[in-house]
């Protein structure tokens, strides 16, 4: 029997529109064995998830999704059973934190200077108190009667050369690697297919990563092939993650869509 889990989920700690509880609760009504919570540069919403799930007979598990850029190129990496007490890695989630703070503050200021009716109060409204991104500044827009949905926010002013793109701040993919696995995690490259080089996936894997998201939605069969073959050579697990954010939230990933079997995992990650 399969113990069917989704290891790539975002709530309301970032840019979900499910608070954590609401999460465990629709796992259980999908019948889902478990979740990993993997919030963008947050663990907030962990704790919430952890005892929601023990409500509804949902394993979660402690994930999150760190932002690193190379080169202009932006590269996710989940982190997966990091010690959540672990002091030094949360002031570096704190850190993080306050710096999607400046830069969406320098993202509304530069719509604001274009004539857009917008204030940051409106972005924190959106992110119910997570942590604060692009998706919150586009659902403000939206609000705002500035554009018409979320993909017309991003294409006309929050993609990288759009007219309010701010850079995020820089972490390396190597540094990323190394704050999980010191908070006693382990590191898997996201959705390889974003980064569109199989050459430049292959590399990142070698910095010291433990796995590759190999079933998402953004990668294709073909892709999903050559990048299991990949983690063979390289001796890496694979993994499996719809990136759900919400129904509403304009991702297109559904909540147990991409599964792997629990028995499948890493034994750090059975608990």
């Amino acid at each position: 029997m399969m113990h069917a889990v989704d290891l790539h989920v975002h709530t309301t700690a970032s840019d979900g529109t499910l608070r954590p509880c609401e999460i465990a609760k629709l796992a259980r009504e999908k019948k889902l064995f478990g979740i990993a919570v993997t919030d963008h540069d947050s663990v907030d919403g962990v704790p919430e998830a952890i005892s929601a799930g023990l409500e509804y007979s949902v394993r979660v598990i402690a994930g999150v999704e760190l932002s690193a850029t190379d080169e202009a190129r932006d590269i996710h990496i989940l982190g997966y059973g990091m010690d959540l007490s672990c002091e030094p890695f949360r002031m570096k989630l704190s850190s993080l934190r306050c710096e999607r703070d400046e830069r969406i503050k320098k993202m509304v200021e530069l719509a604001q200077r274009r004539g857009m009716p917008i204030l940051f109060d409106d972005v924190l409204r959106e992110s119910s108190g997570g942590a604060v991104g692009r998706p919150h500044l586009a659902r403000a827009m939206v609000k705002r009667q500035i554009v018409s949905s979320v993909h017309e926010a991003f294409t006309l002013h929050l993609r990288r050369g759009a007219t309010c793109f701010v850079e995020r701040p820089q972490l390396t993919v190597k540094e990323a690697v190394r704050w999980i696995h010191d908070a006693g995690g382990v590191a898997v490259l996201a959705h390889p297919a974003l980064i569109g080089d199989d050459a430049a996936i292959e590399a990142y894997l070698r910095f010291d990563m433990d796995g590759i998201e190999v079933d998402h939605p953004d990668n294709d069969v073909k892709q999903r092939a050559a990048y299991r073959e990949m983690a063979r050579r390289l001796n890496l697990f694979t993994t499996a993650g719809s990136d759900f954010h919400g129904a509403a939230s304009g991702h297109r990933g559904d909540l147990g869509s991409q599964v792997m079997n629990y028995e499948d995992l890493p034994a750090v990650l059975r608990i």
